[in-house]
């Protein structure tokens, strides 16, 4: 018989070592998924904490662990059923990665994330801005303003931000218009009933169903994304490409807190609220100086 090197023969799967990051992504998801609108448990919170501690460690993994974070939004949007919750952990997991990126002693930057954030054709933002559900375009908006935040001069995408300020500013106006519940409701209802035939309704439409506190969370986190955005356009000394449909947004928003229609405009008035501190003070200045320029 001829003889056989022992060194060769590949060991089974059971006794090789598991890459990391394999096991630290799935156990973001074990267990039964939280509601969108519970805070993440403390559990949760930890193994976010020990992920970055291991891409902190490890950047040449950062692409690795963001596309299966991206894969998990991906697929639990195309079958939602009850599992949006694990699309909050994600893109909360991207976001702390993401503040965490401009520690002084950090070892990577936001641009280890941007292909899976907003430069791929499956990138996060745009998935989540355009999904049905209102709590997941609410959690597209807060991710893109992070990014947009953390982004430096040494390595900006503003470009590839600004791509998608068309669909915040959509998604800003369908929260606005929430307060014609009853009319956006009777308009629906005639576009889902056609000659008889049941048609797909425009899903802006189904923003106005929503929770009022829903409703004003989303406009809360466009607010946040715009002004965040018009923030980083003025630290790079450029003007925002779609200044007009911001300034737009902003008035409309303006006048609608003055006719006390605004979309959860009691949520949003409510001292001591994460409403209050959405959109700094310094974001309607950079409006006006980015409108003057």
């Amino acid at each position: 018989m001829v003889g056989v090197c022992c060194g060769c023969v590949a060991k089974p799967a059971s006794v090789q070592p598991r890459k990391t990051y394999n096991t630290l992504v799935p156990q973001l998801f074990a267990g039964e998924p939280a509601a969108t609108d519970e805070a993440i448990d403390s559990s949760t919170r930890r193994k976010i904490q020990k992920l970055q501690e291991y891409v902190q460690a490890n950047p040449a993994k950062i692409p690795k662990v963001s596309r299966r974070l991206m894969r998990r939004i991906a697929a639990t949007l195309l079958n939602p059923g009850a599992n949006l919750g694990h699309v909050k952990v994600a893109v909360h997991a991207y976001i702390y990665m993401l503040a965490r990126s401009t520690d002084d002693v950090s070892s990577y930057s936001p641009g280890f994330f941007a292909q899976e954030v907003v430069l791929g054709p499956d990138s996060v933002v745009p998935l989540l801005l355009k999904d049905v559900h209102i709590e997941m375009r609410t959690l597209g908006a807060e991710l893109l303003a992070v990014f947009t935040r953390v982004q430096s001069h040494v390595d900006c995408h503003l470009n590839a931000i600004q791509v998608h300020v068309p669909q915040v500013c959509r998604a800003a106006q369908a929260a606005l218009s929430a307060g014609r519940k009853e009319q956006r409701l009777q308009e629906a209802a005639g576009r889902r009933q056609q000659g008889g035939k049941l048609v797909v309704p425009n899903p802006l439409d189904l923003v106005a169903r929503r929770d009022p506190a829903h409703v004003a969370a989303l406009e809360v986190a466009c607010l946040r994304c715009l002004g965040e955005l018009v923030a980083l356009c003025r630290r790079s000394r450029v003007l925002p490409q779609h200044l007009s449909d911001i300034l737009a947004v902003m008035l409309d928003i303006l006048r609608a807190f003055d006719r006390g229609l605004g979309a959860g405009s009691e949520v949003l008035q409510e001292p001591g609220t994460l409403a209050t501190a959405a959109v700094p003070p310094a974001a309607g200045a950079g409006l006006t100086a980015a409108a003057g320029s």
